[in-house]
């Protein structure tokens, strides 16, 4: 039998009273009458409506146009209007902060009883536009001292309850993983994974990896360096020829700087990502090989190991640097060495039109004329995978991924470390060597995300705690992914954020 939001949120409800909390209604605090508190009311008015043009509207009116700059106007409209679409709107909870240029509260989540910390600052002289947003998602209003005596089975009944919300509403496809020290604690699926059969994702379902699987091609490299047949120092040309880049260009860029994604190079004008996503699409490329027409004239836009900026090309780079040294193609070497290795029989370099009834396939949200549906993502993906990203796996094949790293069975725990630790020194504080390196509170926290045209994931392993987040998604929405919310909601059930 299904049931609703209402339903699950009833047992959200539910499971509040059985850890002990209050359910007495409170009279919500009034947001005062103040230049940041009206702009708070209206931010709140406007994300109530849903309505795209007046959250766009609001948005140009509103705010400083330095801000906008900063913050970006994609990435402001996916703020408000994501309250909307995901959770139906906000409540005040709580005052946290209030004054004439200043009001910050805890907002309650009408769709899951969830939660966000969210206020803004406006300029002192009228018409007081807003200058600045405290925006962080918390899992529950009173957050932690709400969370510390729950036990782990209440826990994992309301992190069910909130992925059913967003799975009933439509603002979740795909499947979640979360394990302690190797054990699983928790794993569930949402949503369609192919939605013009009406097939439904279940926790054995494929999805498109996307950059995840630059962790394998850092792995590769990895393991070819332990066995002596290459060095972290070795400039590209010793193993890529001109038919691949520039001399000039392949004799200063080390393998550690496209680890690293600190090498400089590009490939053209604009964004040098799309142009690798974008140049191939439709063509049916299934070689690496095929990809040499767009470095050939590769150049500098930084010097190596001055700063970092991501690059799918890099690693492309390196998938072409493993098959000259490993005689094998990419995938041949990744299947063998990693895939084999770890167990990870669901793990594999698919062509597009190879995808069975347990690979999902990719959707997008889209919005025309005023009405909403969901589009494919088959026209904007490249036919196979490659050393930047594309692979398909589980997220149960991905936990074998992580058990055979912190087992050793890939490569050394010195190598490990040293792929691990951030690259400060090349320009990369929060990134290592394909795996990005970050602190949540006082956790660290070590693996990767992957998104891109109806492909949300992360894989991310708290080193500290023995934690590991698996999220596999294969919608876009208006306002982004839910992947993230998910992973603050599960972080702050488990490891009692902010305590």
């Amino acid at each position: 039998m299904k049931h609703g939001p209402r339903y699950a949120a009833a047992i959200v409800l539910a499971l509040l009273v059985a850890g002990g909390f209050s359910l007495v209604a409170q009279k919500a605090p009034a947001i005062p009458d103040t230049p940041a508190g009206n702009s708070v009311t209206e931010s709140l008015d406007i994300i109530e409506t849903g309505d795209i043009e007046r959250i766009q509207e609001f948005i140009s009116r509103k705010f400083t146009p330095g801000f906008i700059k900063k913050f970006g106007r994609k990435r402001l409209f996916e703020v408000y209007y994501g309250f909307f679409e995901k959770y139906s709107g906000l409540e005040l909870h709580k005052i946290r902060e209030s004054s004439p240029q200043r009001f910050v509260g805890v907002f309650r989540c009408r769709r899951t009883g969830s939660a966000f910390l969210f206020g803004l600052g406006v300029v002192p002289k009228p018409p007081h536009k807003i200058q600045g947003l405290t925006i962080l998602p918390m899992t529950h209003p009173d957050e932690p001292e709400s969370l510390t005596s729950l036990t782990e089975t209440e826990k994992i009944g309301m992190l069910g309850s909130y992925l059913d919300i967003l799975g009933e509403s439509g603002v979740f496809s795909g499947a979640v993983l979360l394990a302690k020290d190797g054990r699983v604690v928790f794993q569930k699926a949402s949503g369609l994974a192919v939605r013009e059969k009406g097939l439904p994702n279940t926790v054995e379902t494929r999805f498109n990896l996307a950059s995840l699987n630059k962790m394998f091609t850092a792995v590769a490299v990895a393991q070819l360096c332990e066995q002596g047949k290459l060095s972290y120092d070795d400039p590209v040309g010793k193993y890529l020829g001109s038919d691949w880049l520039p001399a000039n260009v392949s004799r200063k860029v080390q393998i550690k700087h496209l680890l690293s994604h600190t090498s400089g190079i590009g490939i053209g004008k604009g964004d040098d990502n799309l142009l690798y996503l974008e140049k191939y699409i439709g063509q049916e490329v299934r070689r690496v090989d095929d990809y040499k027409p767009l470095t050939q004239g590769a150049f500098f836009k930084a010097d190596p190991g001055e700063e970092f900026t991501y690059s799918n090309m890099g690693f492309h780079l390196l998938g072409a640097v493993i098959e000259r040294i490993s005689g094998r193609s990419y995938d041949a070497y990744v299947q063998t060495n990693i895939f084999d290795v770890a167990g990870m029989k669901d793990a594999g370099f698919d062509e597009l039109d190879t995808l069975d009834s347990k690979t999902a396939r990719g959707y997008i949200k889209e919005q025309k004329s005023g009405q909403i549906s969901w589009t494919s993502n088959a026209s904007k993906c490249n036919w196979k995978g490659t050393p930047a990203g594309g692979a398909y796996s589980t997220i149960g094949d991905l936990l074998k991924f992580e058990q055979a790293l912190k087992n050793d069975l890939l490569v050394s725990r010195a190598t490990k470390e040293l792929l691990f630790a951030p690259k400060a020194g090349l320009g990369a504080p929060s990134y290592g060597y394909g795996f990005s390196v970050r602190r949540f509170d006082e956790h660290l926290k070590v693996g990767h995300t992957g998104g891109y045209a109806g492909i949300n994931n992360l894989f991310s392993m708290y080193l500290d705690s023995g934690y590991t987040i698996i999220i596999l998604s294969n919608i876009d929405l208006l306002s982004g992914s839910a992947a993230s919310d998910i992973e603050f909601y599960i972080c702050g059930l488990f490891f009692n954020r902010g305590k």
